[in-house]
């Protein structure tokens, strides 16, 4: 009995044993099978054999036996069926082979007694390929090596071969041939070394090649990119010496003090970009300093003084050396800006395109880098004082850096020399305003109140109507500290606000207007402000470009994208935004010794003179007007196809209109307004009136034939101002604040001297931009018959700075017929601006487009506007007071606007006022809530009754004029103007039915001049034929000094005469006292400019936007001719080279 136990644990120690050496699979045949294994030999009846297989095919391995089931190793790992191998009892099929599958693949049989295996390989064959591929450009520096690399895998091993101008390459001296060919290596290149190089990879697949074309260049020597002046800071501040080179090969620096290498250490650190930090400077560290920028191909030095002293003494040459160096960077900064804006080699982005339409102009450009450099040195006072102060008393950070106040630091007296030392010197404003010069508006807007001069004028700032609400109280925008807490929030980003309010994909047709609303609303837009862009697109710091880097430093104010936005992918952290810039002598002080905010520039007229037609400046009216006719006409474009003529091309503008130069080689449009080639339905309205320009001043010319060519340009110039001021007010005005705003502008009344009609910031900045709501993201190009043209509609996104589309394609009309024909978008709670402006806007091929939305949020910023809450108790809006977004609900009636508006603000008033006032709901009748008609009205009232050149004003025109005036529509105007207009509706600005409400365009009235036949003779006779001499902005740096009498008789006699007939102005007073100590620096600054030469102090003319070839000098009041020469002081004397005043003291 117990034999047969033993016997019975011997056989199920041998079945156990077996069935663990088995796959699952195999567990089903065990026990049918366990006779013959305990008895029959393994035998293998068929072994598998290796195998060569091209990639993608099928493999097979046969392996059969009686013995035992087979079992199946890849590498000694076992292997099952599945979607890659098929097995059976006879073989391994291994499908689509790959590289991967490479590898020894063996079969095994066993008994209780032993086991067999037999194996094969399986290699997998392949054509060559580069891993990766091969540069196709490579640049070599002269007796320097270079290694080209062909790095390739296939099987079977391929084999390299370099060529190059179809000879084969071998080893040699200076060509060495590394890894297998694999790497060609050129050592001590030549010139002729240059070429294109083949490497080619063959097996017995395929052969393949690619090329790598090297040049030879020289190699570059040092050049210090940025330099450091002489220094003095205080013991234990921690001072930056910035010292980078570039050079080719990469220079290497060394830094010496007082000719002894500087041995780095705690005290020395040298930074990645060669600059030298002392992080705790002390006295003894005083020295001569120099930086070393060595390569092979020479180097360069640059020293300078280091000076540690102990106390916070700020001297008169401090200030001046840091005006200089402000000087210096500020100039720097704008030159690159100009050169890379002008760099047409390279592809335009978005933000150059916005640079450019909005760059200052020459005198723009002057009065805007005076405030920069002043700006600029107090920012650099700011950075001394933070290094000698931080270090002791304020060590506890009770004051942060961004709180600096400069009248905490500096006195009085230092403020007014740095101010003046800056060129910033209050503008000494000029006029000859004379009560008698009644006929004619000055081209930029000076002398229309005769009490204030420079109400509404030209290059002036805009003013406010609630104090500027900047983060540090006088020039940062808010949110420039993104730590800092606004009722105990962090400001939402800019772009996260124009996400989640406001951009939509879908839009709403308006049942009730045309796209001509919006259109004529950009228009007159484009009358009223246009706020000067900064500068320079790049830090004053480091001239670094503000679309390569997302800090916020003067003028770069990026937006912030969030983590979670689509752009964050496309674009990277930030959305690039430039501030704008400011009028000089605010945002620090006034030179009574006053803080003073920030405030912007207006490089426009205020009124409603058709300065978008005329020009906001005497040059750019000179170089707007045919001067060879004599009949007073505006400068046009005339082709057999448009015989009414386009408008005139600008030869020296920087904006790049050819941004497909294989669509068209046509260049940017000149009007009065310098954004005409924004978009082409703009274009359209510019061509329209320069047209209706030269159609009445032909008629005029024609009446009054013993008119010289200057009257009938005035008099066609008024009769234009009329017709847009009628259209506007009387027309369009009506449709976007309604019958109740209309009611609060009230009917006229008369001209006011105590009205100034200044464009408010806020009306500028957020209020009249309600317009983007109405935008539609299609422009359509209609036929006669309102179907689309053979070219088609256009995309947004295609009709920004594309001129030649209008030359080219079908000339006005179809835009025209776009406006007209077509209903502008609604605005909605749910779709206020469209993606078109949201997310491509200025858009351009490989570049993220800007978001028009998120601008406007961070330009109201910039500008320091107050929130939403505080503009609607301005305008004593109910409720009275805003305490959460609930009491918003009769305004912004949307419950999902309102949710998402706590979301993105948490609290009430950190709502920016272009978001509030954009998301109210429409008013009955109007195009904009509460808010908007608020400054709205408040703004245009004040133009009308501020202007005393308004048309209803008593005596400006005839009673029969005014009555053939009131005849204008703008219907009529498209009929006469656009080249083949035959029916239109009577009102554009609502939407028609074609053809039911369509007439023929002589059934509409138009205006008769005959009232104008033999008229206005006294307009320029007697004084006024010499008095309205527009008055301009004018710097002089020597305001006491008269200059020799070298005029003419009668220009004494007309001085006289302006000097009796001018109004006392009430100007401020300062004391004997001030005036005694004022002269005393003036005579100091003198000395100052003598040795610094600062030249951009001077009110010079920049040629990269002057056209013609004259100069205009605002203290002589003259037109100079190219290479004349003129003295504006006895040091100061300036020349006229082609367009541009050049001033040189040269005493």
């Amino acid at each position: 009995m117990c034999s047969k136990c033993f016997y019975l644990i011997i056989c199920v120690s041998i079945i156990i044993n077996v069935k663990s050496q088995l796959s699952s699979d195999d567990y089903g045949d065990y026990d049918a099978q366990q006779q013959q294994i305990q008895t029959e030999p393994l035998v293998f009846f068929r072994r598998p054999q290796s195998e060569q297989v091209a990639i993608g095919s099928n493999a097979i391995f046969y392996c059969s036996s009686s013995s035992s089931p087979i079992i199946w190793f890849k590498n000694d790992v076992p292997i099952g069926a599945g979607s890659k191998h098929i097995i059976t009892s006879q073989y391994l099929q291994i499908l689509n082979v790959d590289e991967n599958d490479e590898a020894t693949y063996a079969c095994s049989i066993r008994n209780a007694v032993e086991m067999k295996t037999a194996s094969a390989n399986l290699t997998i064959l392949f054509a060559p390929r580069f891993t990766p591929l091969p540069d196709t450009y490579r640049v070599g520096l002269k007796n320097l090596s270079i290694e080209l690399y062909c790095r390739v895998r296939g099987n079977p091993k391929p084999t390299i071969t370099w060529h190059k101008s179809h000879i084969t390459l071998r080893s040699s001296h200076r060509m060495r041939l590394l890894d297998d060919g694999q790497i060609l290596r050129i050592n001590q290149l030549r010139s002729d070394d240059a070429g294109v190089y083949t490497c080619f990879a063959e097996n017995s697949l395929r052969r393949i090649s690619a090329s790598t074309d090297v040049r030879v260049e020289d190699p570059i020597p040092p050049l210090f990119s940025r330099r450091m002046s002489n220094l003095t800071t205080y013991d234990g501040a921690s001072v930056e010496l910035e010292c980078t080179a570039t050079g080719d090969p990469q220079p290497k620096i060394e830094w010496f003090r007082d000719s002894f290498p500087i041995h780095y250490s705690v005290q020395y650190i040298l930074k990645e970009d060669g600059s030298l930090l002392l992080p705790r400077v002390a006295t003894n560290q005083s020295g001569y300093y120099t930086c070393k920028a060595s390569n092979y191909a020479g180097a360069e030095v640059h020293s300078f003084w280091v000076t540690v002293i102990n106390d916070n003494q700020i001297t008169d040459e401090l200030i001046d050396r840091l005006v200089q160096q402000a000087s210096i960077e500020v100039n720097r900064a704008v030159a690159e800006t100009i050169r890379h804006l002008q760099d047409r080699r390279r592809p335009r982005t978005p933000g150059d395109l916005m640079s450019l339409m909005k760059f200052p102009k020459p005198l723009q450009l002057t009065l805007a880098k005076t405030e920069d450099i002043f700006e600029r040195a107090l920012d650099l006072v700011h950075r001394y004082v933070d290094n000698i102060t931080f270090a002791n008393e304020y060590s506890t950070n009770e004051r942060r850096p961004s709180d600096f106040r400069p009248d905490h630091y500096l006195t009085a007296r230092q403020l007014e020399r740095l101010a003046l030392v800056s060129g910033c010197v209050v503008h000494q404003l000029k006029t000859h305003c004379n009560e008698k010069c009644m006929a004619y508006r000055t081209a930029d807007g000076t002398c229309n109140n005769l009490r204030h001069p420079f109400w509404g004028a030209s290059l002036t700032a805009l003013t406010r109507w609630q104090h500027a609400q900047y983060e540090n109280g006088f020039n940062t925008p808010r949110g420039w500290n993104e730590t800092k807490l606004y009722n105990g929030y962090v400001l939402p980003s800019a772009r996260e606000v124009s996400a989640r309010l406001i951009a939509t994909k879908t839009i709403t047709p308006d049942p009730a207007f045309s796209h001509m609303l919006m259109q004529w609303g950009q228009f007159q837009d484009h009358d009223m402000s246009l706020t000067v862009q900064a500068t320079s697109n790049t830090r004053f710091s480091d001239s670094l470009r503000c679309i390569s880097s997302c800090s916020f430093e003067p003028p770069c104010y990026p937006i912030r994208v969030p983590d979670d936005d689509h752009l964050r992918q496309e674009r990277g952290s930030c959305l690039e935004f430039v501030r704008s810039a400011a009028i000089c002598l605010s945002g620090e002080t006034s030179f009574l010794h006053l803080p003073y905010r920030r405030e912007q520039i207006n490089s426009l007229t205020s009124f409603f003179d058709a300065s978008n037609v005329y020009g906001s400046t005497v040059q750019d009216a000179w170089d707007l007007r045919e001067r060879s006719s004599g009949k007073g006409f505006l400068r046009v474009h005339s082709t057999p196809q448009y015989p009414k003529g386009l408008l005139p091309f600008s030869t020296d503008t920087p904006v790049d209109c050819q941004r497909d130069r294989q669509a068209s080689q046509i260049g940017c449009f000149l009007a009065g307004d310098h954004r005409v080639n924004e978009q082409v339905a703009l274009i359209a309205m510019h061509t329209l009136w320069v047209r209706q320009h030269n159609r009445l001043a032909k008629q005029l010319s024609s009446m009054n034939p013993n008119w010289s060519d200057e009257q009938v340009y005035q008099e066609t110039r008024k009769i234009i101002e009329a017709q847009l001021q009628i259209i506007t007010y009387k027309h369009w005005l009506p449709y976007i604040i309604g019958d109740e705003g209309m009611n609060m502008l009230e009917s006229y009344k008369g001209y006011s001297r105590n009205v100034n009609p200044t464009i408010s910031n806020v009306f500028a900045t957020a209020a009249f931009r309600f317009g983007h709501g109405l935008i539609n993201p299609i422009f359509y190009r209609l036929n006669a018959s309102l179907e689309p043209i053979p070219e088609g509609n256009l995309l947004l996104r295609d009709a920004f700075f594309s001129p030649w589309r209008v030359k080219e394609q079908g000339g006005i009309d179809p835009l025209l017929r776009g406006m007209f024909g077509v209903p502008a978008k609604i605005k909605l709670p749910q779709q206020i601006l469209n993606v078109e402006l949201t997310e491509r806007l200025f858009h351009v091929t490989r570049a993220i487009s800007l978001d028009l939305a998120a601008a406007n949020i961070q330009r109201s910023r910039d500008h320091g506007l107050q929130s939403y809450r505080a503009w609607r108790k301005f305008c004593n809006l109910t409720p009275n007071d805003i305490n959460d977004f609930e009491d918003l609900r009769n305004d912004i009636s949307d419950q999902e606007t309102r949710r998402t508006l706590r979301d993105v603000y948490k609290h009430v008033d950190n709502i920016d006022v272009w978001v509030g006032g954009i998301l109210e709901d429409n008013l009955p009748g109007a195009k904009v809530g509460p808010l908007f008609r608020c400054l709205i009205t408040k703004q245009f009232k004040a133009l009308r009754d501020g202007d005393r050149y308004w048309h209803e004003k008593s005596g400006i025109f005839t009673p029969q004029q005014m009555s053939s005036l009131q005849k204008t529509s703008l219907a009529k105007v498209l009929c006469e103007n656009g080249d083949r207009i035959e029916q239109i509706p009577r009102n554009v600005f609502l939407n028609a039915m074609y053809p039911r409400d369509y007439v023929p365009c002589s059934h509409i009235e138009d205006v008769d001049l005959e009232p104008w036949r033999g008229c206005c003779n006294q307009n320029m006779a007697g004084s006024n034929a010499v008095c309205n001499v527009p008055a301009i902005l004018s710097y002089d740096p020597f305001p006491n000094y008269e200059p020799s009498r070298f005029a003419t008789n009668a220009r004494q006699k007309r001085e006289i005469v302006e000097q009796n007939a001018q109004e006392k102005i009430e100007d401020e007073t300062i004391t004997k006292d001030d005036q005694l100590e004022l002269e005393k620096l003036r005579q100091q600054v003198d000395e100052v400019l003598k040795k610094v030469r600062i030249i951009n102090l001077f009110a010079t003319f920049d040629k990269r936007l002057t056209t013609g070839t004259h100069c205009y000098d605002q203290n002589t009041r003259k037109l100079h001719k190219n290479g004349t020469k003129w003295h504006v002081h006895k040091c100061l004397v300036c020349q006229c080279k082609d367009a541009t005043s050049l001033c040189e003291i040269i005493c």
